[in-house]
């Protein structure tokens, strides 16, 4: 369900990846005639619902964001922390360190519930929303 209003505004998706994968991710998109952020989505959402062979630690906490509490679910990949929020599909971040994946992941969570329309954004003046 999306917000009235909100048509134009955009939320910035936490995702960091090499240029590689960035053009390879474009030319699929050229080709299946999608959008990039469509692919990129699709492909976090596999990721997370199938796991990682290469994941060498996984875990689950809650996080509260907006006076609600979420279940997110880490995992170490690499020199990474991944992070995926249970109760909101596609809603996840990562970094480096576990308090950068909280911060980025608390982050993902407040745009994902602005764009829904669950909570306010602070920034907006008031009346545009």
């Amino acid at each position: 369900m999306r917000a009235k209003g909100l048509t134009e505004r955009k939320v910035p998706i936490h995702v960091m990846m090499d240029m590689a994968l960035l053009s390879r991710i474009d030319a699929q998109a050229a080709e299946t005639g999608t959008t990039r952020s469509e692919l990129i989505r699709r492909t976090l959402e596999e990721r997370f619902a199938r796991g990682s062979a290469e994941v060498s630690e996984q875990r689950r906490e809650k996080i509260v964001v907006a006076r609600r509490e979420f279940t997110l679910r880490i995992e170490r990949d690499g020199k990474w922390w991944i992070g995926s929020v249970e109760e909101l599909p596609g809603c996840g971040s990562q970094g480096r360190t576990l308090k950068e994946l909280r911060t980025m992941v608390a982050d993902a969570i407040e745009g994902y519930l602005i764009v829904r329309g669950d909570i306010r954004d602070n920034a907006t003046p008031s009346g545009s929303i």
